[in-house]
């Protein structure tokens, strides 16, 4: 392109501008190296930061030329990652738990130097042998947790009648689980009462009947926040979902004189015609 000696030119003064623009990008450009980006900062970054792109625009009033974006290359702080924890560790379990003859495995609280500190299976004598309970009770050989229980060892524990009905606390594994995991499964069972320690009594897919089994961890519904039309956290085949039903699971009632107890999805289970 030719440019006319004269300094009114309306060519001349565009021209002007467009070299003062070019002039001016070449000016705020960083060094470049051929060691990449990583080397594009100068001065070097310090240890523990980053050399990264900024894109940067350069031009007249509300104007910006054609060319006029640039990248240039600061050094910001690198972040720290945030390690995961570790997974926790399943609490113990009667699951595995074998006592000898006349034995019942039962959890008993233990104090520890570093939290959590869970309740650990151990193997007493079963007193409920000697004990008869009410009909539509059970009975169950229990910590003892009484202030009045000096007799220490023999007192840790306790035969007493529960209702039979009553569930434990937790939910199920999805029934397809434990299909595939028939080593873990304990003896058959109609309601939680019929098993040891923590075991509940579990539906297992392609099996009649159920099983005691320990309870799904972690919680289904551990990290479930259920909005208030929707309180209700129930588990339907390992999956957990918010429910705007009364029936919240684990919790147990008695209605026209028999039990009753909601389970994992929900639902009002009658627990077998027991009187309250």
């Amino acid at each position: 392109m030719r440019f006319s000696s004269d300094a009114g030119h309306p060519l001349t003064m565009g021209a002007g501008y467009l070299l003062l623009s070019a002039a001016a990008l070449l000016s705020c450009a960083a060094p470049l190296s051929a060691g990449g980006s990583a080397n594009r900062c100068s001065p070097p970054c310090r240890y523990g930061q980053t050399c990264r792109p900024r894109r940067v625009s350069h031009g007249y009033g509300s104007y910006s030329y054609y060319g006029s974006h640039q990248t240039q290359y600061e050094c910001v702080n690198t972040p720290h990652p945030h390690p995961k924890p570790p997974p926790a560790a399943r609490p113990p379990s009667c699951a595995h738990v074998r006592c000898s003859l006349g034995e019942v495995c039962v959890l008993q609280t233990v104090i520890c130097i570093r939290p959590p500190c869970h309740p650990q299976p151990v193997c007493t004598r079963n007193t409920c042998a000697a004990v008869r309970c009410a009909p539509g009770t059970v009975c169950r050989v229990t910590e003892n947790l009484r202030p009045s229980c000096t007799d220490r060892p023999s007192c840790f524990f306790k035969a007493e009648c529960v209702l039979a009905g009553k569930p434990k606390p937790g939910f199920c594994p999805a029934p397809t689980y434990l299909a595939w995991a028939l080593t873990k499964l304990g003896p058959s069972c109609r309601l939680d009462s019929s098993c040891e320690g923590d075991l509940l009594c579990c539906p297992v897919a392609g099996q009649p009947g159920s099983r005691c089994v320990a309870p799904a961890y972690p919680d289904p519904c551990a990290d479930i926040h259920c909005p208030p039309q929707a309180p209700v956290c129930a588990v339907q085949n390992g999956r957990p979902g918010c429910r705007d039903l009364v029936c919240k699971p684990d919790t147990f009632f008695c209605l026209s004189g028999k039990q009753f107890y909601c389970s994992d999805d929900a639902r009002q289970v009658d627990a077998g015609n027991l009187p309250c």
